[in-house]
């Protein structure tokens, strides 16, 4: 049986399917008793009420203390008309009254939209109108990205009832309601408006596990921001694999400084903290040269992380607080196998637990490296768990952009060692293995669902990633497909890119993609653009376009380089042939169009010529310890 049990992982296989079994038992329950996450929270409450749930900037917020928040939102929103199946938009930098108003949206049956606050203009526009939200709560900090905004959504034929901004008191807005005013009173007054007792569970009547209770924005591979639904369901299973699979324990403090509107944090982390009773650390961002000391500071015992975070942390120089701290356990995405080790050693962290899964999507894998062979992995599985989840490599075509099919017209599956794309069967009423679709966009749902793709009238979920898997059973990641591709933690959308620049005077047509950088994770945005007849790359209007980019696109979708070309090709179907353009890339050594290659540069604002030199500085700046890239930086 131990020889069996080393080959083929039996014990642990079983272990992971009796989690999984035990979550969908329990999701289905709840429905046939008419529980929802709200239930769930209040369960939490009742079993953690004094111990730390969220602690931010020196404060200390218990699980208690977010119940009352909660409660008094639950009632704000309550009096405003908002009840079930009603969206709100909420869009602020990191702290513990972003959960407390999601949790008070739950308590009336409600749905919070979790919009990235780097957003502006149009991405902005689409992401609250698609969503239909009713009511927009905003940080002070963000105001200046939604007054971007402000005007097309007044002008829109279902603009939001109202917006209310957090951190602010009514007499310093030019516009909005102050929330701080509203929901606790000012000075003048000698108790709350709302009170912070239990709400009636009839508020969210006919609410269940199925239910939407959050939508948060992913940009797909094509098109504006896309609003996943995440079921209540999805809340608590997130919260309770992550718990079992990276053994989260009851005293463990796990710091994050990833933005609550993403998955990762918002919905896994804090599913974990209510799963578990463990303390949520988190930041307002990310911060290289204060991280360990913080870890130190807030005795971290676990800590999150994104591939790129981590290259950033080992590019910082040696601090007396590398080994100081009490981290157990890293754990998180993209760790790449390159920096695995080399991370893992500088900072003595004994346990990686990486995982691998999308906002929206039904494949998940978890890796809790136990063994030296699983470095560089994004999950494990044994036969067992292989054939139980329903996860399978198909061979994918990069320059056709497509699955490859057989001559009988299904698909085949990989082999060990062979790349292909992930697809993942869906379960209908599976709380696992479902998938839920975008909000408001069928045909962005549609998109992603694959059919017939082993046997008639199957249907899959595509991930859009290429991976591989080799005969142990561990699964890499090899590349993202399509359009999309990631920078500084984010999904670039080459069709948001295109749009944006679309618009500036002198520019006829513009395609865009990602460039490697040497000492990099993701790949930086790269523009072709082509120019009309009566301008050259000269004459063009450098400094006005880089005031233009940064101005209308988040730092993370700013062209780093662009690409000036006489004409841009097409394939079969007039879309742009990017495959040759991205290989040919932006490094000017022996590339053949060096003389047309421009990139943002940090002194003078403004593009110039990337020469070899420009190239090289470049490069430096990594090698000596940038933490990121930013476009005011290059």
């Amino acid at each position: 049986m131990k020889k069996l049990n080393e080959k083929y992982f039996v014990l642990k296989d079983l272990r992971q399917i009796a989690v999984v079994s035990e979550m969908i038992t329990l999701v289905r329950w709840y429905n046939l008793v008419g529980k929802c996450y709200a239930d769930l929270w209040n369960h939490a409450v009742r079993r953690f009420a004094d111990r730390s749930f969220m602690e931010f900037e020196g404060e200390v917020w218990t699980f208690r203390d977010m119940e009352k928040y909660s409660n008094r939102f639950a009632r704000f929103l309550k009096s405003r008309g908002i009840g079930k199946g009603d969206v709100i938009a909420i869009m602020m930098e990191n702290c513990p009254n972003f959960v407390g108003m999601w949790l008070g949206a739950a308590k009336v049956g409600a749905v919070a939209a979790l919009i990235n606050y780097n957003l502006r203009g149009a991405q902005l526009v689409h992401s609250i109108l698609v969503a239909k939200c009713k009511l927009v709560f905003v940080g002070r900090r963000c105001m200046p990205n939604l007054a971007s905004a402000r005007a097309d959504l007044l002008a829109s034929a279902s603009p939001p009832h109202e917006y209310f901004v957090l951190g602010a008191s009514q007499r310093d807005l030019q516009w909005g309601q102050s929330l701080d005013d509203i929901l606790l009173g000012d000075a003048l007054q000698e108790k709350p408006k709302f009170r912070s007792g239990p709400t009636p569970a009839e508020w969210r009547a006919g609410v269940t596990m199925d239910s939407p209770l959050l939508l948060v924005y992913t940009s797909g591979t094509t098109g504006l921001p896309k609003a996943a639904t995440i079921k209540h369901s999805r809340v608590y299973v997130s919260g309770k694999t992550f718990s079992a699979f990276f053994h989260i324990r009851p005293d463990d403090r796990v710091y994050s400084t990833l933005p609550l509107y993403h998955s990762a944090c918002g919905v896994a982390s804090v599913g974990m903290a209510i799963e578990t009773g463990c303390t949520l650390l988190i930041k307002r961002k990310f911060s290289q040269s204060t991280f360990w000391a913080d870890c130190v500071a807030e005795r971290a015992t676990a800590i999150q992380y994104i591939g790129e975070l981590c290259r950033y942390l080992l590019q910082g120089a040696p601090s007396p607080y590398d080994q100081a701290h009490k981290v157990r356990l890293a754990f998180g995405n993209g760790l790449r196998p390159d920096i695995w080790v080399e991370f893992q050693k500088r900072f003595n962290i004994p346990e990686i637990g990486e995982f691998y899964g999308s906002t929206e999507g039904n494949a998940v894998m978890f890796n809790f490296c136990d063994r030296d062979e699983a470095v560089g992995a994004v999950g494990h599985m044994g036969p067992i768990c292989h054939m139980a989840a329903g996860m399978h490599l198909v061979p994918y075509d990069v320059n056709k952009d497509e699955v490859i099919r057989e001559s009988n017209g299904f698909c085949r599956e990989c082999k060990p060692g062979e790349v292909g794309e992930l697809l993942a069967k869906i379960f209908p009423g599976d709380p696992v293995r479902t998938f839920s679709g975008y909000y408001g966009n069928e045909a962005g749902t549609k998109s992603k669902i694959m059919t017939d793709v082993f046997s008639k009238g199957d249907a899959y979920f595509r991930t859009g990633d290429l991976l591989r898997r080799d005969e142990k059973g561990y699964w890499y990641f090899v590349d993202r497909i399509g359009d999309t591709f990631r920078w500084k933690g984010e999904n670039v959308s080459t069709a948001e890119v295109e749009a944006a620049i679309a618009k500036f005077p002198g520019i006829t047509e513009v395609t865009a993609y990602g460039a490697a950088i040497p000492g990099t994770d993701g790949r930086a945005c790269m523009v072709a653009i082509t120019l009309d007849h009566s301008i050259s790359q000269e004459s063009f209007s450098w400094n006005e376009f880089a005031k233009f980019v940064t101005t209308h696109l988040p730092g993370y979708m700013v062209p780093i380089f662009v690409r000036i070309l006489p004409k841009l090709e097409l394939t079969s179907t007039f879309k742009h042939q990017k495959t040759e353009l991205r290989n040919q890339g932006a490094n000017p050594v022996g590339h053949p169009a060096a003389k047309s290659l421009f990139v943002l540069s940090a002194d003078r604002g403004t593009y110039e010529p990337l020469t070899e030199v420009a190239w090289e500085k470049l490069l430096q700046r990594m090698r000596m310890g940038e933490k990121q890239l930013k476009p005011s930086q290059l």
